[in-house]
C-alpha cells in the first residue's frame, strides 16, 4: 500500500514539473535559434544575443519569484474551496506582475544603452547589437511574469495537462 501512495506521489510531482522542464527547455531553445540566425550577421553579434537573452532571463527570474505568493496563497485558497478568493488573488497578482513587468520593459527601454555600457562594459558593434537585440526583447520580462502567472495558476489546480476548459 505504501509502495502505491509513493509512486502516485512521485507521478504527481512529475506531473507538476513537466511544464517547468519544458519551459527551461523551451527558452534554451528560443536562446539557441537567436543566435544561429544572428550568428550569420557576425560573431559580435552572436556574443550580444547570448548575453542579454541570459540577463533577461535572470532578470524575468528574480522578479518571477513573486508567483510564489500566489501558489502559497491561492493553494490556501483552493485547500479551503475559496474559488472566488483564489480568483481575486490570481487576479491581483496578474495585475501586479503585469505592472512590474512593463515597468521593467520601460526601464529597458529607456535606459538601454547606459545599462549595458554599466553592466557589460560594452563598446563598438557588440554594444551596438546588444542594444538592438536588448529593444526587440523588452518585452520578454512581461511575457514570462505572464506565463508564472499562469503556470502558477496551473499548478494549483493541478491543469498542467492541454485542457484548459476549466479556466473559462
Amino acid at each position: 500500500m505504501e509502495k502505491t501512495v509513493l509512486i502516485n506521489r512521485i507521478k504527481e510531482i512529475n506531473a507538476l514539473s513537466m511544464p517547468l522542464v519544458l519551459n527551461a527547455i523551451f527558452s534554451l531553445i528560443i536562446k539557441i535559434t537567436d543566435q544561429m540566425m544572428l550568428g550569420r550577421v557576425s560573431v559580435e553579434a552572436f556574443a550580444a544575443v547570448g548575453v542579454i537573452s541570459t540577463l533577461l532571463y535572470t532578470i524575468a527570474g528574480i522578479i518571477g519569484i513573486t508567483t510564489v505568493t500566489l501558489n502559497i496563497n491561492g493553494s490556501k485558497l483552493k485547500g479551503l474551496g475559496d474559488e472566488k478568493g483564489l480568483k481575486i488573488q490570481f487576479t491581483s497578482s496578474l495585475l501586479f506582475n503585469s505592472v512590474i513587468g512593463v515597468g521593467v520593459a520601460l526601464i529597458i527601454l529607456i535606459f538601454k544603452h547606459p545599462l549595458i555600457i554599466y553592466i557589460y562594459n560594452f563598446n563598438g558593434e557588440v554594444l551596438n547589437h546588444s542594444i538592438d537585440y536588448l529593444s526587440i526583447m523588452s518585452i520578454y520580462v512581461l511575457l514570462q511574469l505572464l506565463l508564472f502567472n499562469f503556470s502558477t495558476l496551473f499548478k494549483i489546480n493541478k491543469k498542467n495537462k492541454m485542457d484548459i476548459d476549466w479556466l473559462f
